[in-house]
């Protein structure tokens, strides 16, 4: 009988976490992952020009507050020759990540 009783609990929590694994990530990375990991070190290739442009600047703030900060972004990543970088939208730049999809697409 208590076998039954365990194997019935642990289906209903099987099955809770099944249903609502959508409110469980999002409580996860919201309150158990606080710590934000930024890759602020640039490594530079072989290729890297320390060149600023009328439309562009290489940059050291990787927290964008506009789109402006968002390109200069980009710019001194892509001109680092680097493939991958982390970086944290300021909470006041609500469109963030809707101009980081834009602009990675074109």
């Amino acid at each position: 009988m208590k076998q039954v009783l365990k194997i019935i609990i642990l289906l209903l929590i099987v099955g809770g976490i099944y249903f609502y694994k959508e409110p469980i990530a999002k409580f996860l990375t919201e309150h158990v992952n606080t710590e934000k990991k930024v890759s602020d070190t640039l490594i530079h290739n072989q290729y890297f020009e320390n060149k600023n442009y009328q439309y562009v600047s290489v940059t050291e703030n990787f927290t964008p507050k506009d789109q402006k900060d968002l390109i200069n972004i980009f710019y001194t990543v892509l001109n680092a020759g680097m493939t991958e970088f982390t970086f944290y939208c300021d909470e006041s730049y609500k469109d963030c990540v809707k101009d980081a999809d834009t602009i990675s697409s074109n």
